[in-house]
């Protein structure tokens, strides 16, 4: 049911309308340069530094928002005249023909889709007033994915009798048809394979995938919602497979849920590993204060200096968890860095960034990026839990000195008395 802006997932309905009106060709080259100045105020690419010259697959596989920008641009300029209604009606024709202006047909409640109304330029890129559901961008991207035949869809497959007698099947059928050269396909599906092969984790997979990542923004005031839309396999795809996660600030980790899940429909993984959540990076079960750790210490200078370290992409000292018994994980050392990292990407405090202090929601969208994607260097340690407590004094011998009350904490095991 739920809808919202699908952010970059919408730039191959652009990539349809940019070729099919012949405002691009395969061969054309747009060169982006961070900031669209076509309009005003000017939007920037997410990458502000800029691309350079790209085609129409290359603007797919790096999400460049500059291409899309003046798709949106063009898409409304006839005889050097602007208009954005002449723009926004073109792109609802396409959006249509992916069945992007109604329900997909299934059988629980779906709202109704939203194509926009507002800001052509943007709109190229899914912002605007642009809103689907994640089973409306399936249905899209499954008919990306076969060349244009977009289906209405059912969660049905028949209907017996109490007996087992079939009254009714269920067969898939077709909404709309889109034609257009195999050419065009060709690009625009290169484009989503390169977008998931820049992505590693994908490389666990026997399975080749192709795919479209998506970071909406709808509010300053909350985190972006997180998109991948994407087909497998690639060559001769099968399944079409959506993952939002709203205000789940990137992208990056709707495609790894997309992976997972892959993975788990072409039984690579266990089922048991999904559900508890293990085929994920560290289960998502991190306690970073653990009891025996000190409380949080850093003043803010030392906060801001991770932070700043980890935008330049440079490496942090290692991190050491332990492996609990569950299959989770105690941060034994690297809390301070930890809880720094988390705090500012809460907006809990500003760094400096171009002589600004900024929140995290204020940079630019490819340096929320890089914080987000940034990896962190982690040993895990396992052992019995009677060592645990001693391993923990010894990785911590340096650094910041403990109180004594501290390092009684630390060490001390059994229960606390209470009144």
């Amino acid at each position: 049911y739920y809808s919202a802006a699908p952010g970059s997932t919408y730039k191959m309905v652009s990539a349809t309308a940019a070729l099919m009106e012949d405002v691009v060709t395969l061969n054309t080259k747009v060169n982006c340069t961070g900031k669209f100045s076509l309009i005003n105020p000017a939007p920037y690419c997410w990458k502000v530094s800029g691309h350079g010259h790209l085609d129409v697959s290359g603007a797919i596989a790096n999400s460049c928002n500059y291409y899309f920008y003046n798709v949106g641009y063009q898409l409304s300029t006839t005889s050097g005249v602007y208009n954005a209604s002449e723009g926004l009606a073109t792109l609802e024709k396409y959006a249509a023909m992916y069945g992007l202006t109604e329900k997909t047909g299934i059988e629980i409640v779906e709202a109704m889709p939203s194509v926009s109304k507002e800001l052509p330029v943007p709109s190229a890129i899914g912002q605007g007033s642009n809103s689907f559901t994640a089973v409306g961008l399936t249905r899209y991207v499954a008919a990306v994915a076969n060349n244009g035949t977009s289906y209405n869809l059912t969660l049905l497959d028949s209907v017996t009798d109490k007996d087992g007698n079939v009254i009714k099947t269920y067969e898939p059928e077709v909404y709309n048809q889109l034609a257009m050269p195999q050419s065009y396909w060709d690009n625009i599906h290169k484009g989503m394979r390169t977008v998931v092969q820049k992505k590693s984790y994908f490389n666990e997979l026997n399975v080749n995938v192709a795919g479209k990542t998506g970071t909406a923004e709808e509010s300053e005031r909350r985190p972006n919602h997180a998109l991948f839309v994407g087909y497998a396999p690639y060559e001769e795809p099968e399944i079409a497979i959506t993952a939002r996660i709203p205000y789940g600030y990137s992208s990056d980790y709707a495609a790894q849920v997309t992976k997972d899940v892959i993975a788990y429909y072409y039984g690579l993984v266990d089922e048991e590993d999904v559900v508890t959540g293990r085929v994920v990076a560290f289960g998502g079960n991190l306690d970073i204060r653990p009891a025996y750790q000190r409380e949080y210490i850093y003043k803010r200078p030392q906060a801001q200096a991770v932070i700043q370290t980890v935008i330049n992409g440079t490496p942090l000292s290692n991190m050491y968890w332990w492996v609990r018994k569950d299959g989770g994980f105690e941060c034994c050392d690297g809390q301070q860095r930890g809880i720094s990292i988390c705090q500012f990407v809460k907006n809990d405090w500003t760094v400096k960034y171009r002589g600004n202090d900024c929140y995290f929601r204020n940079l630019p969208r490819d340096v929320r990026e890089r914080i987000l994607n940034y990896e962190l260097q982690v040993f895990e340690v396992d052992g019995p839990e009677s060592e645990k407590i001693a391993w923990f004094r010894t990785i911590n011998v340096q650094g910041a000195v403990m109180t004594e009350q501290e390092s009684r904490n630390s060490v001390y095991t059994g229960t606390w008395l209470t009144k």
